[in-house]
Order: structure tokens, then sequence, then C-alpha cells
């Protein structure tokens, strides 16, 4: 009889169907049975035991390990704060010294990094005044990079660095101004174009005469010339033999070329004001806006007041106009 029957055994029917002596066999077998089981219960319990009994000493040591490192850091926090009491002072001054120090050490590297910064983000800005036909604009900005790329180059003193060092570290500068300079001629080319058109309002043409004016560095005498030259070709041009435009039509824009032109050069070149300390002609107008005493600083165009680098930016080209 298996395990499993002795368990579910019924006494009144194991005497009503076996022997004598199978009643006794089956009940040696009970009490074999019996044993066993208080034997497994014996060894479940002292193992639970064992454990609970581990369990607890690893919490009692748990507990005076936290007491000791409470403890400790308590000392610690004390130890601290009586020595930042006893010499506060001295770590406030060395402190703010080192940090001085260290500033002042970076800073000419700083002050590098936010000029390459600007001559690698002005070129779009100039694009983009190009595309809008602001001419003036993009002179500005162009003189402006001109004037940081001289600043990296042939600056000297404590707060630079040197020039061999940035072209050695840099050579991406040489070649950015390269690409740069190639701006000049399209502006002066666009404008010049401008100033070919018949149909051109007065603020243009000035704004174009000034942007030569700036860019070529010349006198306002040259320029009037250059501006009178351009019209005389676009008279030419009007007056070429043309099978789509009739005698007629060219006459007349002959005639609106001429006294547009006329109207222009008193506009822009003829001063009537020479005794009053305002300009009379609108070319020396817009030049004093750009680079009069009163006019904004170039570093304004690209609107980086509220830019972290602008902090960095020597003073040498905060100030240019």
């Amino acid at each position: 009889m298996s395990i499993q029957n002795l368990s579910s055994i019924c006494p009144d029917k194991l005497f009503e169907e076996c022997s004598v002596a199978e009643v006794q066999t089956t009940q040696l077998k009970l009490k074999v049975e019996v044993e066993r089981k208080r034997e497994e219960l014996r060894t479940l319990v002292g193992e639970r035991y064992r454990d609970l009994i581990e369990a607890a000493d690893t919490i009692s040591a748990m507990k005076n390990n936290s007491e000791k490192i409470i403890t400790h850091i308590e000392r610690m926090s004390t130890k601290c704060f009586e020595l930042q009491e006893k010499h506060l002072v001295g770590f406030k001054l060395d402190t703010a010294s080192s940090c001085m120090e260290r500033n002042k050490n970076r800073k000419p590297y700083i002050m590098m990094g936010a000029q390459l910064k600007l001559l690698m983000d002005i070129p779009e800005k100039i694009w983009a005044a190009m595309d809008e036909e602001d001419y003036l604009l993009a002179a500005q900005l162009y003189l402006l990079a001109r004037h940081i790329n001289t600043s990296l180059q042939y600056s000297s003193g404590e707060e630079y660095i040197e020039s061999k060092k940035v072209l050695q570290w840099f050579p991406v500068l040489t070649r950015q101004w390269n690409t740069i300079s190639l701006f000049r001629n399209s502006i002066l080319t666009g404008c010049r174009e401008k100033l070919k058109i018949v149909d051109l309002n007065i603020e243009t043409a000035s704004s174009c005469l000034a942007t030569d004016l700036l860019l070529e560095g010349c006198s306002l005498a040259v320029v009037e010339q250059m501006f009178l030259n351009l019209r005389m070709e676009s008279l030419h041009q009007i007056l070429e033999y043309d099978h789509q435009t009739s005698i007629k039509e060219q006459i007349c824009l002959s005639l609106k070329l001429l006294a547009q032109t006329l109207h222009f050069r008193h506009a822009c070149f003829i001063d009537e004001n020479k005794d009053s300390d305002s300009p009379g002609n609108l070319v020396t107008k817009k030049l004093l806006a750009i680079v009069g005493g009163d006019a904004p600083r170039s570093i304004d165009l690209l609107n980086l007041q509220n830019d972290s680098i602008y902090n960095y930016i020597p003073e040498i080209i905060k100030q240019f106009q």
C-alpha cells in the first residue's frame, strides 16, 4: 500500500476487508510514516529558525553600523563647521583670487573664439542683406568682418593671442576671410547695376551711392562722376536701335532718365546748407547715420546684446562704426 493510500485509509473498512496480520502490517507502516513526517517537521522548523536567527543578527549588525556612520557624519559636520568658522575669510579670498586668475588666463582664448564665431556668422547675414538688395547693410557687415579679421591678426597685448598662433591654430581664418573678401565686388556690382535703372527711387539711389563711397573710400566728387558715367551708360543702352522699342518710347525713356539723373545729382551731391552744421545732401546724411558720432555701433547690426558671446567681444570690435 502506497503512502498516499495510507493517508486516506478508512479504519472501519480496513478491519472489514483485511486480516489481523495485514492490519498489523498497516499499523507499522503508519507508525513509520508518522515518524518520518515528524522528522521533516523538525528539520523544517529548525531551518526556518536558523534563518530567523541569522536575519536577526544581520539586522542588529546593520543597526550598529548605521549608528556608527551617523556618528561619523555628525563628527565630520562639526569639524567642517569649526574649520569654516576658523578660516572663512581666508577661504573666500583664496577662492576669489584663484577664480579671477583662472578667468584672466582664459579670457584671451574666449575673446578669440567669440571673434571667430562672428566671422563665421557674418557671411550668412551679408547674403541675406544682398538678397533684399540692402547693399548699405551688406557693406556695413563686410567692413565689420574686415575689422574683426584685422583684430585677430594684428592686435597685441595681454588680452590678445599672438597673431602667429591664431593663424597656426585656426587656418580656417584665412579661408574664411578669402571668402568674405569676395563680397566687396559683389556689393559694388549690385549697387552700380541698381544705379543704372530708369525707375529708381531717391532712397535707393542715395543708399547705393553711400555704399559705393563707404567701400571705395574715395571722395564725394569721384562717386558723383561714377554715378554720371553709369547714367550715361544707361542712356546709351536706351538709345541703341531696338526693333521692339519705338523711337517715341526711346525718347520718353531718355528724357525720364535725364530728368531723374539731374534730380538725383542735386539731392544726393549738392549741399545747399553749407553754413549749417547739418549736411544738405542725402549721401552725406546716409554716411553720418552710419559713421557719425551718434551713429549706432556696427556690432548692433548682429543683435547680440542678449547673447552670452557679447560679453567676450573686445571693445575694439564693439566700438567699431
